[in-house]
């Protein structure tokens, strides 16, 4: 419960920082500290889905593990770019 009421929270620190403050969409090692809650939250949720017969969270998991995966290659491709771009 408390996980899911801090997802609207984290979204809004994400527009805040690049929309508001115009940080640029760079690669930081920090992004994976966003990625890996987001697979272990859709993971988490999908086994009390599975071991509750919750059928709402259910139907939420895919999407859910469609995003986290979605979260980890953008991370990572942008992790490919910056090595590549500083000749690593």
């Amino acid at each position: 419960m408390w996980a899911t009421a801090l997802i609207p929270a984290l979204l809004a620190a994400g527009v805040w920082r690049h929309l508001r403050h115009r940080v640029p969409l760079a690669y930081e090692s920090a992004l994976w500290c966003v990625v890996f809650p987001a697979g272990m939250y859709a993971t988490a949720t999908a086994q009390l889905a599975g071991v509750q017969h919750i059928q709402a969270l259910t139907a939420a998991t895919r999407p859910m593990a469609w995003a986290a995966t979605a979260a980890w290659l953008a991370v990572q491709t942008r992790y490919v770019t910056a090595r590549v771009r500083r000749g690593d």
